[in-house]
């Protein structure tokens, strides 16, 4: 179990968890838990991971990422 300083945020199938231990988690939504991606932010996630007009931002303590098709 990971401690959340966010809400998960739905984006088509999946499901973005970003967590204190500096995790963003990427599940596949559905009845059994599917690990489709972890990514290591370097630092805790800070909120609540957002998708705005193709980009996804994720806010860690010290930085604000815009990523736009993986990158």
């Amino acid at each position: 179990h990971r401690d959340l300083h966010s809400f998960p945020t739905r984006r088509s199938s999946d499901l973005y968890v970003g967590t204190v231990d500096g995790d963003m988690v990427i599940f596949e939504h559905g009845k059994t838990k599917k690990i489709i991606a972890k990514v290591g932010m370097e630092e805790s996630v800070e909120s609540t991971p957002v998708f705005a007009n193709g980009v996804l931002y994720i806010n860690t303590r010290s930085k604000l990422y815009a990523i736009v098709n993986g990158k």
